[in-house]
């Protein structure tokens, strides 16, 4: 699996998006979110 880190994400315009320039001591945020779709059929409401 490949993450690519964004400064700016627009997820619907890739020209828009700004992907984040790593280097070694950089601090940086990370959010993870996994979808539970157990209900049939399957259902995500929305984002919190």
């Amino acid at each position: 699996m490949k993450l690519t880190p964004f400064d700016d994400l627009v997820y619907n315009d890739e020209s828009l998006s700004r992907a984040s320039e790593l280097y070694p001591g950089k601090i940086i945020g990370f959010e993870l979110r996994l979808f539970d779709a157990d209900e049939e059929p399957p259902f995500v409401s929305s984002f919190p």
